[in-house]
């Protein structure tokens, strides 16, 4: 076609991507909107590895070590685009592999101090089938031994907010409850202004708080509040041994304070803390 001002020119593209088995289809327009261009359509792309394509790409722009475990999973994505000179914006994105389903809209505004707004929500998440036996799973040890590289990718040059809703969220063979997370990341800190996640024993826990990166440990500073109506299920959730604490106790929970947590250290300070009758 022909690119003018007096209507858009359709754009089609089918691309085959031969390493990595992908197939990428586009149909839109490219038209000029208010002396600027703008290119919108549809996009759909599938393959065998959403993840591995995502460290790809990572690779060939920061020439960087993969960000995020290898999770092979056959997937499916579609999203409509839209792009200026000063915007690039993907709505209504369905992602589905075998291991999780979502919905979300992504925006990346081009600037001087360049930002992004992403936001999915998931109907449910299973923990199990992307991190099963997660002590031992290779993608967990993945997380574990590159957070260092993982991180500073992440906050490097990067302003922007992330929110993710789950309506379901399962791990250790239990349906857990709902979980919201939103973070800010800027000046090298994920700033998490709100985290609200259901446990089992009817509990919750919730609040807010900063993600350090430094480069001996990552530290995390925040306010909680957690609450349970039957903290003995919650604990032999979680593993614990509870045969020494008779029967009848463990019910109510609630906790308010500020804690610190290292990959070493677990600290809690400045709280209110009530199991069954005590306060403490």
């Amino acid at each position: 076609g022909s690119i003018g001002n007096s209507r858009p020119a359709g754009i089609r593209i089918d691309l085959n991507i031969e390493d990595t088995d992908e197939v990428l289809l586009f149909r839109g327009t490219h038209s000029t909107i208010d002396a600027d261009w703008a290119l919108k359509g549809s996009l759909e792309l599938e393959g065998k590895n959403f993840f591995g394509l995502i460290n790809k790409i990572s690779n060939e722009f920061n020439k960087s070590s993969p960000i995020i475990p290898q999770i092979e999973s056959k997937y499916q994505l579609t999203s409509s685009v839209f792009h200026t000179s000063k915007l690039i914006q993907f709505s209504d994105i369905n992602i589905k592999t075998n291991q999780i389903n979502t919905f979300g809209s992504f925006k990346y505004f081009i600037d001087d101090e360049p930002n992004f707004e992403t936001k999915f929500t998931f109907n449910q998440l299973n923990l199990d089938s992307v991190f099963p036996n997660i002590l031992e799973n290779q993608n967990f040890v993945f997380l574990k031994n590159n957070w260092k590289i993982i991180s500073k990718e992440l906050l490097l040059n990067n302003t922007g907010t992330v929110k993710f809703f789950a309506n379901g969220v399962s791990f250790k063979e239990r349906l857990l409850g709902s979980a919201e997370v939103e973070i800010e990341i800027a000046d090298q800190f994920f700033n998490f202004t709100k985290f609200n996640i259901g446990l089992p024993g009817i509990s919750i826990i919730q609040g807010n708080g900063q993600l350090e990166i430094n480069d001996e440990f990552p530290q995390f500073n925040g306010q909680v509040y957690a609450s349970s109506e039957n903290t003995r299920e919650l604990f032999e959730w979680m593993g614990a041994d509870l045969n020494i604490v008779p029967q009848g106790r463990l019910n109510n929970f609630e906790y308010t304070g500020l804690i610190r947590i290292t990959p070493n250290v677990l600290q809690a300070y400045n709280f209110n803390s009530i199991i069954d009758s005590t306060t403490i």
